[in-house]
């Protein structure tokens, strides 16, 4: 969870213009999360902030990691929340975010 805060410090300072790295580094956080829900969890939320920054909505972009990011913590692991997660995750194609992090 070190490292959740680690990029919670961040968001605020990040500009427009080094969203793309931070979307790296947020990406990685995600490939290496050892707990399939929480992966899944940061699956999601990093897709809806490039969705939001992409649409030139910065603050709703740095919601959507923050909130990932502290509430990765301490989220319901009860049976509706990871089937809520994992539907969620499953329709986010895994290729196309890959895709979209490698060119940055």
């Amino acid at each position: 969870m070190k490292a959740n805060q680690k990029l919670l410090d961040h968001i605020e300072s990040e500009s427009n213009e080094n969203m793309d790295k931070f979307f790296l580094d947020i990406y990685k956080a995600y490939k290496n999360e050892n707990d399939d829900f929480l992966k899944n969890w940061k699956k999601i939320y990093l897709a809806r902030a490039i969705g939001a920054f992409h649409r030139g909505w910065l603050n709703l972009c740095k919601y959507y990691l923050k909130n990932s990011l502290e509430k990765a913590n301490n989220i319901s692991h009860d049976r509706y929340t990871i089937d809520k997660v994992n539907e969620e995750a499953n329709m986010i194609n895994e290729e196309a975010l890959k895709n979209y992090i490698a060119t940055k």
